[in-house]
Formats: structure tokens, C-alpha cells, sequence
């Protein structure tokens, strides 16, 4: 558990759909096989992404510093992961399948 004055986070999405007319962040294709994309309707400086699997251990991070970024999964093993994008305080979380 966080706790101070830096765990603080403003707002919380979580979401399954991979794009949405009222999302910031879109996560597609999904599922998918050789390569995610993530997508920002505006560019923030300080936009991160992180991949977990269903344990919950960081597979991948990274910064997200486009309007369109493209993250390689063939390498992963086929099963759900969390994506989970921090920009502006505020993160989503995605549920993307890998499949061979």
C-alpha cells in the first residue's frame, strides 16, 4: 500500500476496450501477436507505460513519446497481461491478449 503525499493519484481508469470515443489512451490490436500499439490523442512529455502478467511481475516499461508507439510482444509468452499507461496523473489500465 502507498501512502504520503506522493501516492497520490487524481483520477483512475480502468477499461477492456481497446479504443473509445472518450479515452485518451488506446491500446490495439487485441489480441495480438507480433506488436501492440499505444496511441495518445495529445502528446504528453511525461506518458509511461508498463506491462505486467497475471502474477503481476513488470515484464516491460517504457516511456510513450508519440502520438503512436509500438511495443514488441512476439518475444512474450501467449496469455493475458495489464497494460497499464501514467500521463497528466492519471492512469489506465488495459487487458490485451497474446497469442501465437
Amino acid at each position: 500500500t502507498c501512502t504520503g503525499a506522493s501516492a497520490k493519484i487524481s483520477k483512475v481508469k480502468d477499461t477492456d476496450s481497446d479504443i473509445g470515443e472518450n479515452q485518451s489512451v488506446s491500446v490495439f490490436p487485441n489480441p495480438a501477436t507480433d506488436r501492440l500499439y499505444i496511441t495518445l490523442k495529445e502528446n504528453h512529455s511525461q506518458a509511461t507505460f508498463k506491462i505486467y502478467n497475471l502474477t503481476g511481475q513488470l515484464i516491460i516499461a517504457g516511456k510513450i513519446s508519440s502520438s503512436v508507439n509500438t511495443i514488441e510482444v512476439d518475444d512474450l509468452p501467449v496469455g493475458l497481461y495489464i497494460i497499464q499507461t501514467f500521463y497528466n496523473n492519471t492512469i489506465e489500465n488495459f487487458k490485451v491478449m497474446i497469442r501465437e
